[in-house]
């Protein structure tokens, strides 16, 4: 099958299906194999993304043109580059928005264990081929 989907949402597909992992529930092999295959397609689109997001972030950097904001991880425009500054924020909003493609592993609703939150079932619906 075949998903498409930006990067913004692949980014919380990943992020989703980590917190599933971490849970440790008992998986059939198909579920489980298909699970690590679609995460590892998934995790190669939010890689690609933090690579450009992080050549954006070092040329702002390269032209002392950010400056953290004080007890945040976040970033702010040195004074006299805000121009450029937003250039590189609508850059990687961008990159977040783009849709991406690729093919996923299905699973059916019986490969799929009966007593899952619904947090856990939406980490995995996207690869339900039945949902």
């Amino acid at each position: 099958m075949n998903l498409s989907i930006t990067v913004q949402d692949a980014i919380n597909q990943l992020g989703a299906i980590n917190e599933f992992v971490k849970k440790d529930i008992p998986l059939s092999a198909e579920l489980a194999w298909n699970l690590d295959e679609n995460a590892e397609n998934i995790k190669s689109v939010v890689v690609r993304f933090e690579k450009l997001r992080n050549e954006v972030l070092s040329s702002l950097c390269e032209n002392n043109a950010i400056e953290p904001i004080e007890g945040t991880d976040s970033y702010r425009a040195a004074k006299g580059h805000e121009e450029e500054f937003n250039a590189a924020l609508n850059q990687i909003n961008e990159y977040l928005n783009h849709e991406v493609s690729f093919d996923i592993k299905t699973v059916t609703k019986n490969d799929v264990p009966a007593k899952l939150s619904l947090n856990d079932l939406r980490a995995l619906k996207f690869m339900i081929a039945d949902a």
